[in-house]
């Protein structure tokens, strides 16, 4: 899947991405395109060596031109995306219910994705 930062955003605001995630996401972005040097330097770390991820994940993200979001912008972003994938695919809705249910609850259960907005 190829790197997408808004998504990144909110993975990233909900602590949905493993540390030992990190080099292959900034692998995923070099692919993409984007970054520099400190992408490149995360892309080329051991995924076990979570305190140097640690130490460049700050000038990363910089280098990203990454915004922080809200746990509840990032929970509508991830659903309105999940829910354009199963509308795109005609995948099951029901297989998504754990993820669904994931991203409420890091979320802090959005209004808008509860229905009661």
């Amino acid at each position: 899947m190829p790197f997408d930062l808004a998504i990144f955003e909110a993975e990233l605001a909900l602590k949905l991405i493993p540390t030992e995630r990190f080099p292959a996401v900034a692998q995923d972005a070099l692919e993409s395109g984007l970054g520099g040097p400190r992408v490149l330097r995360m892309a080329i770390l051991d995924p076990r060596s979570g305190w140097e991820i640690d130490q460049v994940l700050p000038s990363m993200l910089e280098e990203l031109s990454w915004r922080s979001i809200t746990p509840s912008e990032a929970a509508l972003r991830l659903a309105r995306q999940r829910a354009r994938r199963i509308l795109d695919s005609g995948e099951n809705p029901l297989l998504s219910l754990q993820y669904s249910y994931q991203i409420m609850s890091h979320g802090d259960y959005p209004d808008k994705l509860l229905g009661t907005h």
